[in-house]
Parts: structure tokens; C-alpha cells; sequence
């Protein structure tokens, strides 16, 4: 039984109790194998003749440019940069983000790298990067007045999933009153969050909500136990509470199906008293109708007495 009080749209709430809500947990790829792998991607797909063509009225070399400075139209390689990219394969439109395993892909580009991530000649060279997964943010950045969608470079196998949440609250940051999620893990989930967090400290975590990563993976300062946080920034309060809904209902043992609903409450005005009211008279009636029932058995046996001789 799911119970929700004050709501209004019963549909709107289904729809979210249905959805999966599968969550974890995930470092990025700290090791940069996928950012290592992209030349041989690049060769690869050069080979096979696939070439990314520029987007007309983009400008987005230029905005890149100012975005990252003068040579920033180059993969990030530590403090350093990498050779300028070919003119085919994934270089012209992957772009170095801010922390290791981010890249920012141009948002009217990211179905083009999204399709030659999936072609054959990239899937065999999968083996050179194995232990890494690709993962798409769930929300479009903007920088500099132009839109771009993240792309994340993060372990294949999570630290820990949605099967240890007990709990998700929405509610806003008392300082910046931005938007969060605050969630409690189960006792088990708790033990193996903290040691899998003091084991990556200064390591970024990505959450992973239904294959989509959540906001820009936070650095992990110290160790985390039962209790977190999901940030959501700016967004409305009604975001983290469809969230918080969601993780629930992804966290129970089997997916939710919908076998009969029923609101309660006053659908009018005067329907509570007037229940209150049928129910009073109908004990009333009961109990009369019992004493007069009790008043006649007695006088029936006290008939009985004085006609016995």
C-alpha cells in the first residue's frame, strides 16, 4: 500500500510510482582510460569514413575557444592538453569538462556522438577501456549562452544501488535553499557506503538515476555513511519531490503495479459529518432496538412466574 496525503493530481502521481527508480552509485573514471582510448576512437572511425560535420551557425569552435581558453578545442590531460582534434571521429565535438570522466558534447551534437559511440568499429575497441561505462547527464548545462549535454566516464560496476535506500525526503538547503533530496541507506548499506567512500576520498561520485547521471558528480570530502544527499541546484521544489518519489518506488524489492486506488478525504464539503451523522443513528437504532428487545424478554419471563403455580 502506497499512501500519499494532499495530493491533487492522482494521475501525475501514478505516473511517477510506476517509473523504475533505479539508483547508484558510481566513481568516474579517475584513471582517464576512456579519455586515453578517444585517438584510437578517432582512428577508428576515420577509417571506416565516419566524420562529424559542423553544425551551420554553430560557431561552436569559437565558443569552446572562449569557454576554455585559446587551446581549449583539446581533450583535457591533466594540467596539460592533447594534440588538436581530427577532423573525424569523436575529437571536433568531445570536449574536456571540469573534473576527470566529464566531457561536454554540443546539445544539438549529442544525438551525432551518441550514434558513433554505438558503431560497430568503436564496440570492438570496448576491451582497451573495459571496467568503464558511458553515461549521459539527465539535464542540459549552459556556458557562455550555449547549451551542452555532459557525458560521464564512470566505473562499470557501482559502489553501491538502490536496493540499500530506505528513504527519500525532499526538502531545501537551509543556507542556499536550493532544491535536495536527503536519503537514508539501510544499516548494511550504510557499512559498505562508508567504506567504499573512505576507500575514494578526493574521487568524484557520480549518481546514477535510470542510467542518466544527476548533476555534476560532487568530490567525495570524507567518508559518507547512512545518511547523503542529492543536490538538484536551482530547480523547483516539486523536482526533488517527483525525485524522492521515484527513488522510493525504485527502491522497493519488485516494480509497482496498480491494482486499485481510492482517495480519501472530503470530496465534499459536508461528507464527513454527514457520515459521522448516518453513523451515530444507526448505533442509536441498534442499541433501542436491542433494549426494547431485552424489555420484552423480561417481561416475558416475569409472565412465565406468576402463572406457574
Amino acid at each position: 500500500m502506497v499512501e500519499a496525503s494532499g495530493v491533487t493530481a492522482l494521475g501525475r502521481l501514478e505516473a511517477l510510482l510506476l517509473q523504475v527508480g533505479e539508483v547508484d552509485f558510481r566513481i568516474t573514471d579517475m584513471g582517464n582510460r576512456f579519455r586515453d582510448a578517444i585517438p584510437a576512437i578517432d582512428r577508428a572511425l576515420a577509417k571506416a569514413g565516419a566524420k562529424v560535420q559542423p553544425v551551420p551557425g554553430s560557431g561552436a569552435a569559437r565558443t569552446v575557444e572562449q569557454l576554455f581558453g585559446a587551446d581549449s578545442n583539446t581533450l583535457t590531460r591533466g594540467k596539460g592538453k592533447t594534440a588538436a582534434p581530427s577532423a573525424s571521429g569523436l575529437s571536433p565535438i568531445l570536449h574536456g569538462g571540469e573534473l576527470p570522466g566529464e566531457f561536454l558534447v554540443p546539445e544539438e551534437q549529442a544525438p551525432m556522438a551518441e550514434s558513433l559511440l554505438a558503431r560497430p568499429e568503436v564496440q570492438r575497441l570496448m576491451p582497451r577501456w573495459r571496467g568503464i561505462a558511458l553515461k549521459w547527464a539527465r539535464d542540459v548545462t549552459t556556458r557562455g549562452g550555449r547549451s551542452y549535454r555532459a557525458l560521464y566516464a564512470v566505473e562499470d560496476r557501482p559502489i553501491l544501488t538502490g536496493k540499500e535506500l530506505e528513504r527519500a525526503v525532499a526538502a531545501r538547503e537551509p543556507l542556499t535553499r536550493e532544491a535536495v533530496v536527503n536519503f537514508t541507506l539501510s544499516r548494511r548499506g550504510g557499512r559498505l557506503f562508508e567504506q567504499e567512500t573512505r576507500r575514494h576520498i578526493n574521487d568524484y561520485l557520480a549518481i546514477v538515476l535510470d542510467g542518466h547521471v544527476q548533476g555534476q558528480p560532487p568530490i567525495i570530502k570524507s567518508p559518507i555513511g547512512r545518511r547523503g544527499q542529492i543536490e538538484l541546484g536551482p530547480r523547483p521544489l516539486a523536482d526533488a519531490e517527483d525525485l524522492a518519489t521515484i527513488l522510493t518506488a525504485g527502491s522497493l524489492p519488485t516494480p509497482l503495479v496498480l491494482m486499485e486506488e481510492t482517495v480519501l478525504g472530503p470530496s465534499r464539503p459536508a461528507s464527513g459529518v454527514i457520515d459521522l451523522w448516518v453513523g451515530a443513528v444507526t448505533v442509536i437504532a441498534w442499541g433501542l432496538m436491542l433494549l426494547a428487545l431485552a424489555r420484552r424478554a423480561r417481561k416475558q419471563v416475569s409472565s412465565r412466574r406468576q402463572d406457574s403455580p
